[in-house]
């Protein structure tokens, strides 16, 4: 039987009623989240829709605040310098601004290893967060490595054997075990304390190097026997900012992964060129010339910055080769991400 012209257009107008209702229904589930990811080296920021497991970025921000590197500084008193403070202080309030244009409806996010550090680092925190209302909290190593998990399996699109993040205070390597919860490696060091270690050694020469990649390496705990397990499984999936010590390393070997080879061969490299001016300008050019197989998907734009934080790509390099020697790690892939913000949008309890 056939619907007369009238019950067509009924018919037609109930169904696009229920389309709307339906994209209605799905934008009211749409949350406009802020995550923070702030850290020892980078104060980080991804604005962005999140529909049940499903993120879209609308804006990522990084600032650079070595506060990590100023709290061992020579002569340091445990504390965080005053101008360390202030740009801190600077940063969130720009990025807090920044959210607030793109309309977030909440913000929150977590601090890391040098305000654990710090004697005055939660003091802070606090005083910022309440300020600008961020509800930004320092969690544990533990919680940084399962952020760094889910961080790993959302920019690799799979479930990784074992993810690795790094910064400028501590590292963590994770991974699922058994097929339940994840278990954290807490590494103690970051880019901060290599590059201490290198400028107390009396700078990077081929020697110092060597030297404390091999101090580093005895410093570091064992891998306990679930990691071990783990790294057999497949590759170490890192990830991280431009600036990350594994974005360093594929920079240098003009590729999306890497070897303790690879790492040795680009380490050679940076010692070679004598001064950060040099090195900041050689990575640059290899950047932008490897920038299709590094990262794919980065902003081409940004290529065109100076490179970041050059004066302490020799010393990512020797943390990122005492981690691989100490844990027998054969294989990096690296994603790039802005910090673990992609993991932290999707921990509902962060956000309740």
């Amino acid at each position: 039987m056939q619907l007369s012209q009238k019950h067509q257009k009924l018919a037609l107008a109930a169904a696009a009623g229920v389309a709307a209702m339906l994209v209605i229904r799905r934008k009211l589930r749409t949350k406009i989240r802020a995550a923070f990811d702030i850290g020892s080296g980078e104060h980080k920021l991804v604005v962005a829709a999140v529909n049940g497991t499903s993120v879209k970025v609308l804006h990522s921000e990084v600032s650079t605040v070595l506060l990590a590197q100023d709290l061992t500084r020579p002569g340091g008193d445990g504390a965080l310098s005053a101008g360390a403070l202030r740009a801190s202080k600077e940063a969130l309030n720009d990025l807090a601004e920044r959210a607030a244009a793109q309309g977030a409806q909440a913000k929150a996010g977590v601090a890391t290893a040098v305000f654990r550090r710090a004697r005055n680092g939660e003091q802070h925190l606090k005083k910022c967060s309440d300020a600008l209302a961020l509800n930004l909290q320092i969690v544990p190593q533990s919680t940084e490595g399962e952020l760094g998990f889910l961080t790993a399996c959302a920019a690799a699109g799979r479930e990784v054997a074992c993810a690795w993040d790094s910064g400028g205070g501590s590292f963590q390597l994770s991974a699922r075990v058994g097929g339940g919860g994840v278990r954290v490696y807490a590494g103690p060091l970051g880019n901060a304390d290599a590059f201490a270690r290198l400028r107390d050694m009396g700078g990077a020469t081929s020697e110092n190097v060597k030297a404390a990649v091999a101090a580093l390496t005895d410093e570091l705990p064992p891998a306990p026997a679930w990691l071990a397990a783990a790294l057999q499984e497949g590759p170490a999936v890192a990830f991280g900012h431009r600036s990350s010590c594994f974005r360093v390393a594929c920079d240098a070997i003009g590729a999306s992964g890497f070897a303790p080879e690879d790492v040795k061969r680009a380490t050679a490299k940076l010692v070679s060129l004598g001064d950060d001016g040099a090195r900041a300008d050689w990575l640059q050019y290899v950047a932008q010339g490897h920038a299709h197989v590094v990262a794919p998907a980065s902003d081409r734009a940004a290529l065109d910055e100076p490179y970041p934080e050059p004066h302490l790509a020799l010393a990512k390099l020797v943390l990122v080769a005492a981690v691989m020697a100490k844990l027998n790690v054969e294989r990096v892939e690296y994603h790039e991400t802005n910090g673990s913000c992609l993991g932290f949008l999707l921990q509902e309890p962060f956000w309740e």
